[in-house]
């Protein structure tokens, strides 16, 4: 089964991990949430890092997760849409969305150090 995760971003002072995705197992943040004894339409409602209740909607699994970003590393202003931050996974790592800052070039970081 795939599980639809919406990301909610945020600004923070380090960038989130993506979510890993194994079955019903979404691991975020170091914890390992087993989503699997969630009954079809049911919902569930267990606080941060989700926002909202977890649902199982023909057999889905669907959740918001809050996922934040540093403006360190990425840029301030995200001008993303829910479509472009919602994802169906079926295995692996939940694809990020966040719109990184330009990463200079060797040649760039060479002359700062001069």
């Amino acid at each position: 089964m795939s599980i639809k995760i919406i990301l909610s971003l945020k600004i923070q002072e380090s960038d989130d991990e993506p979510p890993l995705i194994n079955g019903e197992c979404i691991t975020f943040r170091g914890v390992t949430y087993d989503l699997s004894p969630l009954a079809e339409a049911a919902e569930l409602d267990i606080g941060k890092p989700f926002r909202g209740p977890i649902k199982r909607e023909l057999g889905q699994i669907i959740c918001t997760l809050e996922y934040g970003y540093s403006t360190q590393t990425a840029e301030f202003e995200q001008n993303l849409t829910w479509e472009d931050c919602t994802f169906v996974v079926d295995s692996g790592v939940c694809p990020c969305p966040v719109i990184r800052k330009p990463v200079p070039a060797i040649s760039e970081l060479n002359e700062l150090e001069v």
